[in-house]
C-alpha cells in the first residue's frame, strides 16, 4: 500500500471510509496522484475520526491540498497521540470546500437512556438552520428538532441536541442543513442502540410466562408503554393487574414469545416472554 496511488493522475476520490487497520507503510501512497482538495480533506477527516487508524504512519502526499477542516484533521493525526508524519502537502488558503457547510464531525452517544447529538462545523455559508431527524428503520423519518445556524462563519461552531426519548433498540439520526434560500443538503446519518437504560426499575419473574411485577418509582402511569424488539407498541395487548406508587403488576399472557421493553417516565427495562 506504500505507493498504491503514486503518480495516478486520474485517481480522484475520497478514501475516508478505508479500513486502515493493517496499514504500516504509506510513504508514497498519495504522491503525485490526482486527488483534489475536497477529496483529500475528506480523506484526512475520515482517517482522523476512525478509531482503527494506526499510529506512527508516514504518508507521502506531495502536491495534495487540504481545507480548513482538513487542517484540523491533519493536526489530529500529526500532533495528537497518533504521531503521523504527513509529507509535502499544503493548505488551501481560500478553503477549497465547495459545500455551504464544512462539517468536521457528527456524533451520537447515549447515557442513561438519553442520546446526546453533537456536531462541529468549521465554516458555514448562508446557513439558516440545521434539522435533526430520527427514525426506527432509517427510512421513515420524523423531525426531532431544528437548531439555528451561524449564517456565515469561518470559525468553529459546536452544536448540541438531546433526545430524551430514543426508540428502544436502534434509533437512526439524520442531520441536514438548510440555506436562507431554502436549499437543503444532508450532512450525515448516525445510528445508536439503546437496549438497556440504567434506572431503578426491576422486573420479576423475568423471563415470564404471563404475570410480571415491576418494582420502582414512577410519576405518571399514563406514560407506561410496552414495545417489542422491532419498536412496535403493544401496550394495548397487556393487562394492568394492579398498581401502587412503587409497583405495577402486568399480564403478558396475550403477547407472543419474545423480547419486550417496558417503559415509564423515561425509564425502561427489558423483559423476556416465554
Amino acid at each position: 500500500m506504500g505507493g498504491m496511488f503514486q503518480a495516478a493522475g486520474s485517481f480522484n476520490q475520497t478514501l475516508s471510509n478505508w479500513d486502515l487497520t493493517s496499514l504500516n507503510m504509506a510513504s508514497h501512497m498519495l504522491t503525485g496522484c490526482g486527488m483534489d482538495c475536497p477529496n483529500y480533506s475528506s480523506t484526512l477527516i475520515g482517517w482522523a475520526n476512525n478509531s482503527n487508524t494506526p499510529d506512527s504512519i508516514t504518508l507521502g502526499a506531495h502536491g495534495r491540498e487540504y481545507s480548513i477542516s482538513g487542517a484540523v484533521a491533519r493536526n489530529d493525526l500529526t500532533q495528537g497521540s497518533r504521531h503521523w508524519d504527513i509529507q509535502a502537502d499544503f493548505t488551501n488558503n481560500n478553503n477549497c470546500w465547495p459545500l455551504p457547510i464544512e462539517l468536521y464531525s457528527f456524533t451520537a452517544k447515549q447515557t442513561d437512556g438519553t442520546v446526546f447529538l453533537n456536531w462541529v462545523a468549521l465554516s458555514e455559508i448562508n446557513n439558516d438552520y440545521y434539522t435533526v431527524y430520527k427514525s426506527k428503520d432509517g427510512k421513515t423519518w420524523k423531525i426531532l428538532d431544528k437548531v439555528q445556524g451561524a449564517g456565515n462563519s469561518t470559525t468553529e461552531q459546536t452544536y448540541c441536541l438531546e433526545d430524551n426519548n430514543p426508540y428502544l433498540g436502534v434509533t437512526y439520526y439524520k442531520l441536514t442543513q438548510t440555506d436562507f434560500d431554502g436549499t437543503t443538503q444532508e450532512l450525515g446519518i448516525r445510528m445508536i442502540e439503546v437496549n438497556q437504560i440504567v434506572n431503578d426499575l426491576s422486573a420479576y419473574p423475568n423471563p415470564t410466562f404471563g404475570l410480571i411485577t415491576i418494582d420502582g418509582t414512577y410519576n405518571d402511569l399514563n406514560s407506561l408503554q410496552i414495545v417489542n424488539i422491532l419498536g412496535t407498541v403493544v401496550t394495548n395487548h397487556v393487562n394492568i393487574v394492579s398498581t401502587s406508587t412503587s409497583q405495577i403488576k402486568l399480564d403478558f399472557s396475550n403477547l407472543s414469545k419474545g423480547t419486550y421493553f417496558i417503559r415509564i417516565d423515561n425509564k425502561a427495562i427489558k423483559v423476556i416472554k416465554n
